[in-house]
């Protein structure tokens, strides 16, 4: 292609040093040579230019199509999110009121839970006392006895018709 540029350079650079006269019948030559060599181009150059822009073409409309799907995909989600967005105070206060109803369970569950547990505690210690109290009662009544004997004991060692008439009484039983 350099070549061919120098060739036509070198052509116009002889025919005007040729000493021919100027004017404008003597550019009809130079024309045709530039229109021959620019045809010669064209045709030569024209299937590699129409490839490119066929190329150009084809991923250009490829681009167009995804950006033409993902423009309605973006369309169907900003409406999707609008949707969420406009019940989204609704679903703030759902969240809220069920919020509220399950602390509320949950104090009316304790609540139950305590009184129970108060219930079944005094239930056990009332259990208990009755328990000390039953104890208390048998310990006095055991010391109790204890010292009647202890007294009875005593009785009969310090009279001796007393401690034979416990013996007889003894040995008649048998």
């Amino acid at each position: 292609m350099d070549r061919l540029i120098l060739l036509l350079v070198v052509s116009t650079n002889l025919l005007a040093a040729g000493g021919g006269h100027y004017g404008p019948s003597s550019l009809v030559i130079p024309i045709v040579n530039i229109l021959i060599i620019a045809a010669f181009f064209m045709w030569k150059i024209r299937p590699s230019f129409i490839n490119y822009f066929s190329g150009k073409h084809d991923s250009v409309k490829e681009i167009s199509e995804r950006a033409k799907t993902q423009k309605f995909e973006a369309e169907m989600l900003l409406e999707k999110q609008k949707k969420k967005n406009a019940s989204l105070s609704e679903k703030i206060e759902e969240i809220k009121n069920q919020a509220n109803q399950e602390v509320e369970n949950f104090k009316s569950d304790k609540e139950k839970e305590n009184s129970l547990k108060v219930s079944k505690l005094a239930q056990d210690f009332d259990a208990k006392v009755e328990i000390k109290k039953q104890e208390m009662v048998n310990e006095i009544n055991e010391e109790l006895l204890e010292k009647v004997i202890a007294s009875a004991k005593d009785k009969v060692k310090g009279s001796p018709e007393l401690s034979k008439k416990i013996d007889s009484s003894l040995t008649q039983g048998f």
